[in-house]
């Protein structure tokens, strides 16, 4: 009758310590847990033949609802939850540590239980408190870490779980960040749990997203996270195309705040490094150009689209400037429109090429046929 005994205290005042009783009987395995987590707090079965019911106790969600108590209301000293200023104060500051080590006690003990449904059921509770704490604002740095160091084994999940498990756990809450938009957490994850190429994977999707758009904090916070990736210089030989595409996101987001800015000399210097877009007066090979295109991933390609307008705005800036400081010396006027003709006709190449790939491409081709006419 122990379930019935833990559960009459936790639904009385004395509910914190049907909370440790439950936790410290299920440790010696004389507890019967929940065969399904999503059941009642008490799990009442059918009467056997001598009429007798057997029951089972949703532990993990016990203890979840304990530990919301820590951010609304603080049991005093003695547990009998009379709330205190001091110790709501102190339980606030230490709600993921204490937090932590409730969902870790969640799961089964080896010595007392056999891998049955029971303790695959205990193990999948555990595993999904400890999943929504590292995915709570307050919770990150405590339970994984900060980050500060290259060495894992700073943040909780490292000190009292194995390397191997603690970094699948990340990984299941990198899934979870992924799908309910926390798009950063889950970068920050990835990085912990030593996992670049899925970092890189969410990085570079989101920059791409904002990168040829002013500037904003979303934009730096994205670009901060893709600094800290690339200095780590972990990632497999085999993904340099991966570390290509990111310095790339990099350089194009200074390309575009500088043309956001109306700094049109930095633009020019940003796409020349780029290697790109043929700019030079001098003859360039177009395919090379192409090809090294072709290298990036979709969501990269597609930003070209925008460079190219910017570009072809730029250019337009050029010739503008030139009719009014060059009205009266019609040979220098002829000989400057004819160097931005040129440039016109290269980034029309470049366009041409790539336009199966990028979008609104041909109405870039019409705008400046519009733009020469």
């Amino acid at each position: 009758q122990f379930e019935r005994a833990v559960d009459y205290l936790m639904k009385t005042k004395y509910f914190v310590d049907g909370i440790h009783f439950a936790l410290a009987l299920d440790h010696y395995g004389l507890l019967r847990r929940s065969l399904n987590e999503y059941r009642n707090l008490l799990e009442v079965g059918e009467p056997d033949r001598l009429g007798r019911r057997e029951t089972r106790v949703n532990l993990a969600r016990y203890v979840l609802k304990y530990t919301k108590l820590f951010s609304s209301r603080a049991p005093d000293v003695t547990g009998r939850g009379t709330p205190s200023k001091l110790v709501v104060g102190r339980q606030e500051s230490n709600m993921s540590l204490w937090a932590f080590h409730y969902y870790l006690a969640l799961k089964p003990s080896v010595a007392a239980y056999d891998e049955d449904q029971e303790s695959e059921v205990a193990r999948r509770g555990s595993d999904a408190a400890l999943i929504s704490l590292l995915l709570s604002h307050n919770a990150f740095d405590q339970v994984v870490g900060d980050g500060k160091t290259k060495q894992q084994g700073q943040g909780l999940i490292y000190m009292y779980m194995d390397a191997k498990e603690a970094n699948e756990l990340i990984m299941e809450a990198v899934k979870s960040a992924e799908s309910t938009g926390k798009k950063f957490l889950a970068i920050k994850l990835c990085i912990l749990a030593r996992d670049n190429d899925k970092a890189y994977d969410i990085l570079q999707r989101e920059l791409s997203r904002v990168v040829s758009k002013p500037p904003s904090e979303t934009q730096q916070a994205l670009l901060l996270l893709a600094d800290k990736l690339l200095s780590q210089q972990q990632m497999a030989s085999s993904d340099v195309r991966a570390l290509e595409n990111l310095e790339t996101l990099k350089k194009l987001a200074a390309f575009f705040s500088a043309y956001f800015n109306s700094k049109p000399h930095d633009c020019r210097r940003l796409l020349d490094e780029l290697e790109i877009i043929p700019l030079s007066q001098n003859s360039i090979d177009v395919r090379t150009k192409k090809e090294k295109f072709e290298r990036m991933k979709p969501s990269v390609q597609k930003i070209f689209g925008d460079v190219a307008e910017a570009e072809l705005k730029l250019l337009y800036s050029d010739y503008q400037r030139l009719k009014q400081t060059f009205r009266s010396n019609q040979s220098e006027f002829r000989e400057r429109e004819l160097s931005i003709r040129r440039r016109e006709d290269q980034l029309l190449a470049f366009i041409r090429m790539i336009e199966d790939k990028v979008p609104n491409c041909s109405k870039l081709v019409d705008w400046m046929r519009k733009l020469r006419s």
